[in-house]
């Protein structure tokens, strides 16, 4: 009898599991902020860039609540809202990662915003993706 290999898309992170990323011309960022307030912008899109997000992700090590990360365009008009973690309760850890394929696009003037509902020193918002350049306005 031949073995069966069935792909798993469960939604976790896990050190068993191995993403590959596409080959993708440009500067390969990894972003990783702590979201201390009400709503951190962890990083905009420079004039003349694109990034295409590969993944998204927050971590939360304490506390009960919501954290939530998110693109938002040049006008701070949400475009995305990426994964979203609830916790219930206190000296919860818990992380959350989206993988995109094919990437998000993010135009010049983007932002990738991280939001904890408050003030924390324990959550994070995190990234992965290539800043590339961009060509005669396109």
């Amino acid at each position: 009898m031949a073995t069966e290999i069935v792909p798993l898309n469960i939604g976790l992170e896990s050190s068993n599991l191995v993403k590959t990323q596409p080959y993708i011309p440009g500067t390969e960022l990894y972003i990783c902020n702590i979201i201390n307030a009400a709503s951190v912008i962890m990083y905009t899109v420079p004039a003349g860039k694109r990034l295409l997000i590969t993944d998204l992700g927050v971590i939360s090590l304490a506390g009960s609540g919501q954290r939530n990360i998110f693109i938002r365009d040049e006008n701070d008009v949400l475009v995305w809202h990426g994964p979203a973690v609830n916790i219930v309760g206190t000296n919860i850890a818990r992380s959350i990662t989206e993988h995109y394929d094919p990437p998000l696009e993010l135009l010049s003037g983007w932002d990738i915003v991280a939001d904890a509902g408050g003030t924390r020193t324990s959550d994070y918002g995190k990234a992965h993706g290539y800043l590339i350049t961009t060509y005669d306005g396109v």
